[in-house]
């Protein structure tokens, strides 16, 4: 069973990297000139891998290309522990100079410009030195953009996750929105009935009835509720709250246990942890821990904290 403590954590990792995309997401660098390339089709999202590094063991790299021309580059030296140092993050505006290709020009002063080669859903450096040992100098698609809910973008991880813990959703009001869609298509139902169990009770990202992780599912609320029902114990279950909106939903499963962590924020900011766990009995699922909910464990966001920009899982 999960502690209090790795929970914490977790949510630490989510608000940690929140303040990376406000201010950011419309608007060019000074100065530039360059006229994006409307016929070259890019797919928007998160791109990652491990580049090779004459001095290190490897530069952690993810660079993330938005619809509205702007772009983030995080490099990151991995050290002898194999931990990556320091935040390494650029940013500013991309264009496109020739066909596949896409140049990367920053908004701060004396950082050179950047030119990739676009290939199917990855970029390819070209102002990099491959070494013997590593030599591949292209970063994978790992998030892709595929629209806006709630004034914010919705990423999804498109890889299946094998294995347990899985981070199923994230997203602070006032930052993207971040589903793990590889996990949902690939999960059994009873595991999809988890999830629905929380979509359908929490606010996620919602416009109306239309909420980011029952999107997500392909369900509406019908579909989800008969989903629950199913498999989830009744005696728990609520209508949505609207005015709660779920901040973080982590599984972790231990044999017929799952362990569901997740963080809830209500209209005033205030942020929840708690941890229910069902246990898997005769094809359906029974609270085998109260929920941590009545504790109340409650911490106001101070100011500086509260979102201002994109959160990563």
């Amino acid at each position: 069973m999960m502690n209090k403590t790795l929970l914490f954590l977790a949510l630490l990792v989510l608000l940690a990297s929140c303040g990376s995309n406000g201010g950011d997401k419309t608007g060019a660098a000074e100065g530039q000139t360059d006229s994006p390339a409307t016929s070259t089709e890019i797919t928007f999202g998160i791109y990652s891998d491990t580049l090779p590094c004459a001095d290190c063991n490897g530069i952690l790299t993810e660079l993330i290309i938005l619809p509205d021309t702007t772009y983030r580059l995080s490099e990151r030296k991995i050290g002898p522990d194999g931990r990556p140092s320091g935040s390494g993050l650029d940013r500013g505006v991309y264009s496109f100079p020739s066909d596949g290709k896409i140049k990367l020009t920053s908004r701060g002063q004396g950082n050179p410009e950047r030119i990739l080669e676009i290939g199917d859903r990855t970029f390819r450096f070209t102002d990099i030195q491959a070494t013997a040992t590593m030599n591949d100098l292209t970063l994978d698609l790992a998030e892709e953009v595929i629209g806006k809910k709630a004034g914010e973008l919705v990423y999804y991880k498109t890889k299946a996750f094998n294995g347990h813990p899985t981070m199923v959703y994230s997203y602070v009001k006032g930052n993207d929105i971040h589903i793990s869609k590889g996990f949902l298509d690939v999960a059994p139902e009873s595991e999809k009935a988890i999830v629905a169990y929380y979509a359908a009770q929490y606010n996620s990202g919602c416009e109306g009835n239309a909420c980011a992780l029952s999107e997500a599912l392909k369900m509406d609320d019908a579909a989800m509720k008969t989903l629950v029902n199913k498999w989830m114990p009744s005696e728990t279950m609520h209508e949505r709250n609207a005015d709660s909106h779920l901040a973080l939903l982590f599984i972790v499963q231990n044999g017929d246990q799952y362990q569901v962590n997740y963080n809830v924020m209500d209209k005033d900011m205030m942020m929840m942890g708690a941890s229910d766990v069902f246990k898997m009995v005769d094809n359906k699922f029974e609270v085998s821990h109260q929920p941590l909910t009545a504790r109340g464990q409650q911490k106001k966001l101070p100011n500086a904290q509260k979102p201002s920009g994109r959160n990563k899982q």
